[in-house]
C-alpha cells in the first residue's frame, strides 16, 4: 500500500514540473491574443492550470513591450 501511494505521488510531482513545449505556448497564447478563447476556457481545452495559462500571458506581453 506505501508503494502505490509513493508511486501516485511521484507521478504527480513529474506531471506539475513539466510545462507544455514551446509550440503549445505559442498556439496558447495565439488562441488567448486573437480571442479566440478565453483564459479558463484555453486551461480547460489543454488541461493546464489558470495559473500557468495567466503566466504564459503575462510572460509574453513583457516580452513584447
Amino acid at each position: 500500500m506505501v508503494k502505490a501511494q509513493k508511486n501516485s505521488n511521484y507521478h504527480l510531482l513529474q506531471k506539475i514540473e513539466t510545462s507544455p513545449p514551446k509550440r503549445i505556448k505559442r498556439k496558447i497564447i495565439y488562441d488567448i491574443k486573437s480571442y479566440f478563447y478565453s483564459l479558463r476556457t484555453t486551461a480547460k481545452f489543454y488541461g493546464i492550470s489558470r495559473n500557468t495559462v495567466n503566466a504564459l500571458v503575462i510572460k509574453y506581453s513583457l516580452l513584447t513591450n
